[in-house]
């Protein structure tokens, strides 16, 4: 398998981006219910308990041969548990991955194109995800690249409209709720910030520069968390805490309500298009992380062929939940069961690391 390099920044700017993903839009409605308006403080704890798993991530990147994730797994672990790691990996992703390819649809369907079918738009997301994994890694980090440079634009729009229609009132007062609440919205929180370490943990075999990232990864993911928290603060501050509560997506209702402006209806001028690239990140990091885990299991699993099967097996997850609901219910069970199992499962693929190089 052909090496892939990575730069500092490419790689900071992936992981932020990738670790914010589409959570911005459910982000309020999932911890106010809990923590009211300390909902943000909640988000800031969750990814601040985080931080020494990017520790963890950054020494097991170090560790592995540059350039291959495959190779840097079956590394720490040998050829046998290593490919029980990367089929493990895969599953957790495939299954997230589709199951976001699926939310994309559903949410684009209900707030901006109800005449268009969901399984229309996840096909058309998905053809895209598909042909960016055939071109590579690189090609996906450069589009990356350019497109939240681009989202800039509209996300600067969308805090310039916001702003002015936030109410002191609605975020007042600051510790809303009993620590014990805080600390429960926080824990919703945690598999958000978990898939922006094993995102890292990723991205960091393939970093140019192997010094300097325990620092890199926590400021990437803790960046993250403080977009999140600002977002809670943005929507709740507009919305009130009623509002907010009352929706699975709070966000959307924000983009949809808010009128900062005489020629402007709402934010989904700004906001609708961040949505769609953040998807497209997202189940595109997805993508590429179980194409590349399950060539790392077996070599002879190539292209194009690895990118079309795995099409066809996202866009059949993407289509088994019959409604909105019953997609979000299985994202959490995803997120609750399958992406926190890492908050263990990293701490001993560290110490497994490290007690095989003092053996050496």
């Amino acid at each position: 398998m052909t090496k892939i390099s990575i730069g500092l920044s490419q790689g900071f700017l992936m992981i932020v981006t990738v670790t914010v993903g589409t959570v911005f839009f459910p982000v309020a409605g999932v911890v106010v219910p809990f923590a009211g308006a300390s909902g943000w403080i909640a988000v800031l704890l969750a990814f601040a308990v985080a931080l020494p798993w990017c520790a963890m991530a950054a020494y097991l990147a170090r560790h592995g041969p540059p350039g291959n994730w495959g190779g840097a797994v079956l590394s720490w672990l040998g050829p046998v548990v290593g490919r029980i790691f990367l089929l493990y990996f895969a599953f957790v992703w495939l299954w997230l991955g589709g199951l976001l390819l699926g939310q994309t649809g559903f949410v684009f369907h209900d707030m901006a194109m109800p005449r268009t079918p969901p399984d229309v738009l996840n096909f058309a997301l998905l053809l895209l995800v598909v042909l960016v994994d055939y071109k590579g890694l690189e090609v996906f980090v450069r589009t990356i690249e350019a497109l939240t440079w681009l989202s800039i634009i509209g996300l600067l729009g969308f805090v310039v409209g916001v702003v002015p229609l936030t109410e002191l009132d609605n975020l007042l007062p600051v510790i809303d709720a009993a620590p014990a609440l805080i600390a429960h919205a926080a824990l919703f929180c945690l598999p958000w910030a978990m898939e922006g370490v094993l995102f890292a943990l990723f991205m960091g075999v393939f970093l140019r520069q192997r010094s300097g990232m325990g620092g890199l990864f926590s400021l990437a993911v803790g960046g993250a968390g403080v977009l999140l928290a600002l977002m809670t603060v943005f929507t709740l501050g507009v919305l009130g805490r009623g509002v907010t509560t009352s929706y699975l997506y709070p966000t959307a209702i924000l983009a949809q309500t808010s009128r900062p402006g005489f020629f402007l209806e709402g934010m989904e001028l700004f906001l609708y298009p961040l949505w769609i690239v953040a998807s497209f990140v997202k189940i595109g990091a997805a993508f590429t992380m179980v194409s590349l885990s399950l060539a790392g299991v077996w070599s002879g699993f190539r292209q194009p062929y690895r990118s079309l099967l795995l099409g066809v097996v996202f866009f059949i997850i993407a289509t088994t939940p019959s409604h909105i609901f019953a997609l979000v219910a299985s994202i959490s069970r995803v997120d609750n069961s399958f992406i926190m199992s890492f908050y263990l499962i990293l701490p001993l693929l560290a110490l497994w690391v490290r007690l095989r190089r003092h053996e050496e």
